[in-house]
């Protein structure tokens, strides 16, 4: 139901509704890194680094090293 919520309100270009839908998502799925990457990007295109920082943070302790490229690519989105 969130994601789908979250989805439409990214349809109809309402971050801050998409927003709301993926926090109400990833509080009964916190380890799902696709929803953390969703809301950290959704995050960041709204200027709102403060609170983009801790999910890129968490999704970089989700992702195995193995996944190099995913990895560079939220340390790049945290300034590395």
């Amino acid at each position: 139901l969130y994601l789908h919520q979250a989805d439409l309100a990214m349809t109809l270009n309402k971050p801050t509704d998409a927003i709301q839908a993926l926090k109400a998502y990833r509080e009964h799925n916190p380890q799902d890194p696709d929803t953390a990457k969703m809301l950290a990007g959704l995050y960041t295109q709204q200027k709102n680094y403060t609170d983009a920082v801790p999910v890129y943070e968490s999704l970089l302790k989700q992702l195995p090293e193995s996944d190099k490229a995913q990895r560079a690519d939220v340390l790049r989105n945290l300034g590395y």
